[in-house]
């Protein structure tokens, strides 16, 4: 750990203390986690669904069936009064739930979340008085303390007992779907994670696709300016170094939003984990099913010379998703390519194609000659097709472009994404293909190792 390292950690770790609980508020302080499984009981009641609670990053709300609540609650004056709190938002947001007010824009800011919930608590307010009478008195008595509290310069914040809206997530669709799994995925791992540490309260997880084009770029950057940095995720990529340095970088940790993930193979060493989680379902993750339709290939061992049985597994999939904007670009932004293309066809089209053993011609077919001269001396009648024609025929032609999906075709060559230029390369020659009608087929295949090996 170098020199400035060590001084945040000292400097950070005397600052918590300094935030360390009066008497009086320990007191009367409670925390979620004393109380967060009978609150999900509550909760299962009233809706009827499978209600699961987390920390809130403040005063939280709900999207799915997930309910947001702060981790602690000392607002209130009596330790009674902020068990109270915690068992009013979990009907509040019930209520909230049956009655569907929840963002429905994405890119929402933190003010329009808290001010939406505030205008529209009048709603959710009335139907909870209605339904559960006690939770009246409840209100009452906390917005007065609010209001009693907050100083006469300031607005009262009262987006502690209306909270805030929260987008529901749809469900992933199948393109995005993580499809690349190996076979170490569903056994038991050989690397286990040497330090697990407990990450701030997060809601909402947003899953990133690593640009490793970028990522290259900036380790050179990193290097030359001897920096070393915790930072939140701001669209810059760094490289993943496999080492186990979490525990010694914790205070600095503490200070982050881990908002952001990406999905990668790299052995883990260390885990810093959130307790909410959302698009890292199992169903999800293990997408490839190895009891899914499949294809057995036995693969040739030279050494031993005989077949190994069952050696592959091959998963041909069928793609639905259609993107005809991408199409119309990529025909737009090369049409000088496509042109060049469309005259070096056109001249293999128009080419004359020779044909042998016709009953006339331009020259003769010396194989058909011979055979000629064989009859005869053999005394059968021979062929009068003995010579080569040129003429124009359409062609007997069907083609398959086969292309490397895989991982390594993320990489880039020339300063272009190879994958990139292999969509752009199939489409061009698809419609010069299209134009001459001639047959056509465009495949893919990606694998992770021999048990999942996937045509498309």
């Amino acid at each position: 750990m170098s020199l400035d390292e060590y001084i945040y950690g000292k400097f950070a770790k005397y600052l918590k203390r300094n935030r360390k609980n009066s008497a009086e508020i320990a007191a009367r302080i409670v925390h979620l986690d004393d109380i967060r499984q009978k609150l999900i009981i509550v909760s299962r009641a009233i809706t009827g669904c499978a209600i699961e609670i987390f920390i809130a990053e403040r005063e939280g709300g709900y999207k799915n069936n997930n309910f947001f609540l702060p981790e602690s609650m000392s607002l209130f004056s009596t330790r009674q009064q902020n068990l109270w709190y915690y068992l009013y938002r979990v009907i509040y947001l019930s209520i909230q739930k049956e009655l569907g007010l929840n963002s429905t824009e994405e890119g929402s800011t933190l003010e329009e979340s808290r001010v939406n919930a505030a205008e529209n608590s009048s709603t959710v307010l009335k139907k909870l008085f209605e339904d559960f009478p006690t939770t009246k008195e409840w209100h009452g008595s906390f917005y007065q303390q609010i209001q009693t509290n907050t100083a006469k310069d300031k607005a009262p914040d009262f987006t502690w007992l209306y909270g805030k809206w929260m987008k529901d997530d749809t469900e992933s669709t199948p393109e995005k779907k993580l499809r690349h799994i190996p076979d170490s995925t569903f056994k038991k791992e050989t690397i286990q994670p040497k330090t697990i540490l407990k990450a701030n309260a997060v809601e909402e997880v947003t899953v990133m696709e690593v640009d490793k084009k970028q990522q290259e770029d900036y380790v050179l950057n990193h290097y030359f300016e001897k920096v070393d940095t915790a930072d939140e995720f701001n669209g810059v990529w760094r490289d993943f170094d496999g080492e186990d340095q979490l525990e010694d970088h914790q205070d600095a940790l503490d200070e982050l939003n881990m908002r952001f993930t990406v999905r990668v193979d790299d052995p883990v060493h260390s885990v810093y984990e959130a307790e909410f989680t959302e698009n890292t379902t199992i169903s999800e993750s293990a997408e490839v099913d190895s009891k899914g339709y499949h294809v057995i290939y036995d693969e040739w061992d030279h050494a031993k010379r005989k077949y190994k049985e069952g050696f592959c597994k091959l998963y041909p999939l069928i793609y639905h998703k259609k993107d005809v904007a991408y199409y119309k670009n990529t025909i737009k932004d090369n049409a000088t390519i496509l042109n060049n293309l469309r005259k070096m066809l056109a001249n293999v089209n128009n080419k004359m194609q020779q044909l042998p053993r016709q009953t006339q011609g331009e020259s003769f077919d010396i194989d058909a000659a011979t055979d000629m001269l064989v009859d005869i001396h053999t005394k059968r009648t021979p062929t009068e097709k003995i010579y080569n024609t040129k003429r124009k025929r359409d062609k007997d032609i069907s083609l398959l472009l086969l292309l490397d999906i895989s991982l390594s075709s993320d990489g880039y060559a020339a300063g272009e994404r190879v994958i990139d230029v292999e969509k752009q390369t199939s489409i061009l020659f698809g419609e010069i293909l299209n134009e001459y009608n001639i047959d056509f087929s465009v495949n893919c295949f990606y694998s992770k190792t021999r048990n999942f090996s996937n045509y498309v």
